[in-house]
């Protein structure tokens, strides 16, 4: 039997995000270093994002739109349970995140064997969309990588990336 391609899933959870939503569809898929499958999970947005998204009829981006159920942290969740990626992400859709750090992500999950890569602007020496800090470090700001060796003891690697990292 032929040997499956490994693919990646990217969750995005919207809500009245019609104005950046096929950008960042788009942006992602041409990050995308290996196939990639989309999961956009709709609390059906009043400005019909969901509709914008099933109008690009893309067949690797699939729509789940909700109704009568809200909230960013189920919505993620039912996007998690809907994937069939071999590794599985999730991200805001209004591009907070650059889709450029993907591929270096991916690349630390499989070519790196990390088991966690987070990307956060919330980690020392993140910025927001205006270039600015968003908490005070007292480190320089910049790229910054922690490897923890194990911290809880349950044999998973993590690493930390924030997103000031990648411009």
């Amino acid at each position: 039997r032929p040997r499956r391609r490994s693919m990646i899933s990217i969750v995005l959870a919207t809500y009245n995000e019609r104005e950046s939503i096929e950008t960042t569809i788009k942006a992602l898929l041409a990050e995308a270093p290996e196939a990639m499958e989309i999961v956009v999970v709709d609390d059906d947005s009043p400005d019909n994002t969901w509709h914008v998204v099933a109008a690009l009829e893309l067949p690797n981006v699939k729509m789940i739109r909700r109704i009568g159920t809200r909230g960013l942290a189920s919505a993620f969740n039912r996007g998690i349970i809907e994937s069939r990626g071999d590794n599985v992400g999730w991200m805001d859709a209004d591009m907070s995140m650059p889709p450029a750090m993907i591929p270096r992500m991916y690349r630390m999950l499989v070519d790196e064997k990390y088991d966690v890569v987070v990307a956060s602007r919330y980690a020392p020496g993140g910025v927001d969309e205006l270039g600015e800090p968003v908490a005070e470090v007292a480190e320089p700001a910049g790229h910054h990588e922690r490897q923890a060796e194990d911290p809880a003891g349950d044999g998973v690697r993590e690493l930390l990336v924030d997103v000031d990292g990648v411009r």
